[in-house]
């Protein structure tokens, strides 16, 4: 492993810019102990409208928004005075008052607004009665500005792809065979345990411990869970934080809270584990998904009158089956043809696309830091692996249920996988043709790229903490947004079904989409089909926070021990059985 080096400072930037202004994230739910910090939709009764991309003039006002809060919390006492002919004096750029936090400007600014609005809600509050002193906020933000310039430092020595697409794809995994199984009760209540019990059990995690179902199993669990995070970040600032910041017990105790109760115990632990946020969040996804694919916006959207030819109506009901078939035969051609040429500018492509980086056979450690001979400061590294061999595409066919609804499509898919890294040519094997177009054209901009993937990241972190804080929606509400996130997945199957009173369709297309949502629901009408991607897929994602817990706090741990491994954290292990073992 190389070793970082000695400067943790980036070099000068430019001007920052920011990505600040992109669609608002959803509302992050509330935990068991804190208020919930977001307002829900305003509407439940439909899914919200799609929302058009914003403008530049939009994009602009949103930065400068930003850049204002930050200074105005962050800088105050860098004020701007006159320039002597009373005119009042041009405020300093942000990159010459503050330090630099990551070597991106659009991570800095957003980190930097994040910072403002933890000092302005959770800080200045108490901190202001006491004295007006200014200097403590600077002296907090040099303190972040180590820990963040250390963190990038170790992330750029972890293996990304490893982490992402096959540890904690593992964890998933074994978070849906222990949900599955303790929901799914074999028989009644009074013969079958607690699915928090039967969980747990199968899923154990100290932090969740004891289960939470009497008035004193649910005050030792909090405490203990409460004991957990303060561990957790004293574990982490014990390796970042410098020596004589250790010894400030006031600086320390405050960080340690700020991390441990108002991010870990309020967002990730809290509002990010109830369900209504993960499926508020698939149904706009999928919304924006439909529209970039139409690549047009909706009529009502507009308020553009909509007006129906009957007699184009009446032609294309009654086509005749000729002019249908010669229809799909062209779309099928000119589909092939596309294909084919895809294939051939990607095999054309892949020769000149550099090797993926191998990764290190050990996590990165600070040790590697110190003095050691040359020989000895780089660990020996393993090849990459293939990314097709790895856990994320086992994590989406358990997520589907495919085993047991569509077990032919699963094991086809098995077989095309097997073929494409064991077979002629090894396409999908490590660094073959088909990975190093996965690697750098899919994960590498949109996945693996924190300059891409942080600051939306960073930005709906810094909504969900943002005051005021309206209640969460209400059960009714909730189940209406679940309801509207199954009926946007299963529009990626087809159209739904027409009611029994209605002619079939005609058209090869929609039957074509009716038999794929009734042959993954196993449900001939649209009701039947809504209720089995709601039990099967969006359940597991958030139906149960005490259970979806279970999965951040793994994955908490599971990060930070490949990151910090100095805080000797041991990410648990969970065996997965052999008959969901393998590639899908």
């Amino acid at each position: 492993m190389t070793s970082a080096p000695s400067s943790l400072q980036p070099r000068p930037k430019a001007p920052a810019t920011s990505n600040a202004t992109g669609p608002a994230a959803p509302a992050l739910p509330s935990g068991p102990e804190s208020p919930p910090l977001l307002s829900p939709p305003t509407s439940s009764s439909s899914t919200p409208a799609p929302r058009a991309a914003p403008s530049a003039a939009a994009a602009r006002a949103s930065e400068r928004a930003t850049a204002l809060l930050i200074r105005r919390t962050l800088c105050a006492h860098h004020a701007p005075g006159n320039d002597g002919k009373g005119r009042r004096a041009t405020p300093r750029p942000l990159e010459e008052l503050l330090p630099p936090l990551t070597s991106s400007n659009e991570v800095d600014l957003q980190l930097y607004a994040l910072i403002a609005v933890i000092v302005r809600d959770f800080i200045h509050p108490w901190y202001a009665k006491i004295t007006p002193d200014k200097e403590f906020v600077e002296e907090l933000v040099q303190l972040v500005a180590h820990c963040t310039r250390g963190l990038e430092q170790r992330f750029r020595e972890v293996d990304l792809e490893g982490l992402l697409l096959d540890e904690v794809p593992e964890l998933v995994n074994a978070h849906l065979l222990a949900y599955r199984a303790s929901h799914r009760a074999l028989h009644p209540p009074p013969l079958s345990p607690h699915p928090w019990e039967a969980y747990h059990a199968l899923h154990p995690h100290p932090a969740l411990s004891p289960v939470p179902l009497s008035p004193s199993a649910i005050v030792e669990q909090r405490q203990n869970e409460t004991a957990y995070r303060k561990l957790l970040v004293q574990r982490v600032l014990a390796v970042l934080l410098p020596a004589e910041d250790l010894e400030n017990d006031c600086l320390r105790t405050l960080v340690e809270e700020i991390v441990a109760e108002t991010i870990i115990g309020n967002v990730l632990a809290g509002k990010a584990c109830e369900g209504y946020v993960w499926w508020q969040g698939i149904s706009r996804l999928l919304e924006a998904v439909q529209q970039r694919r139409r690549g047009i916006v909706l009529d009502d959207e507009r308020g553009l009158p909509t007006t129906t030819n009957r007699q184009d109506t009446h032609h294309a009901r009654y086509r005749s089956s000729i002019s249908a078939l010669l229809q799909t035969f062209a779309q099928a051609l000119f589909l092939l043809f596309i294909s084919l040429r895809f294939a051939l500018v990607a095999m054309a492509k892949s020769y000149t696309l550099p090797s993926r980086s191998q990764r290190p056979a050990t996590p990165p450690s600070s040790s590697s830091t110190t003095t050691k001979p040359a020989e000895d400061a780089s660990p020996p590294r393993l090849p990459p692996r293939a990314i097709l061999a790895m856990r994320a595409w086992t994590s989406l066919s358990l997520l589907l249920d495919l085993p047991a609804r569509m077990p032919g499509l699963r094991n086809t898919l098995v077989t095309v996988q097997s073929l494409l890294l064991r077979g002629p040519g090894r396409l999908g094997a490590a660094d073959g043709l088909l990975d190093k177009l996965i690697a750098h054209h899919l994960l590498g901009p949109h996945v693996l790229s924190p300059r891409a993937a942080l600051p939306p990241l960073l930005l709906a972190l810094r909504q969900a903490l943002a005051a005021p804080a309206p209640p969460p929606p209400t059960p009714a509400e909730a189940l209406q947004l679940r309801r509207d996130a199954a009926l946007a997945l299963l529009s990626l199957l087809g159209p739904a079904p027409p009611p029994p009173s209605s002619p079939p369709p005609t058209r090869g297309a929609r039957s074509v989409g009716a038999a794929l949502r009734a042959a993954y629901t196993g449900a001939p009408d649209a009701e039947a089909q809504v209720r089995v991607v709601e039990e099967t897929v969006l359940d597991p994602l958030g139906a149960d926070a005490y259970c979806l817990r279970h999965l951040v706090y793994a994955t908490l741990e599971a990060v930070l021990g490949r990151v910090v491994p100095e805080a000797a954290f041991v990410a648990p292990r969970h065996e997965v059985p052999a008959s969901a073992k393998g590639a899908l």
